[in-house]
């Protein structure tokens, strides 16, 4: 039994429209989470969750490195 695999039609091509689709995401996701570290009261209020209070800054901040870290990860 021959049994040929072809390796070419499953790689992920830079030309392809997947491709591209594929890297969307994280790198929204990456903007996300910068838009989190230099901009918590916007981004927080663009994400539907207003915060005014200088002190839960650092949890938006971590938020931001999470959201960063995710989109690399993917």
């Amino acid at each position: 039994m021959n049994m040929k695999t072809d390796l070419d039609g499953s790689v992920l091509q830079k030309n392809s429209l997947l491709f591209w689709c594929t890297l969307a995401i994280p790198v929204g996701i990456v903007g996300l989470g910068i838009n989190f570290i230099l901009n918590p009261v916007g981004a927080s209020t663009g994400y539907g969750i207003p915060v005014h209070d200088p002190a839960v800054f650092p949890f938006m901040w971590i938020k931001g490195i999470r959201d960063i870290f995710s989109g690399l990860a993917a």
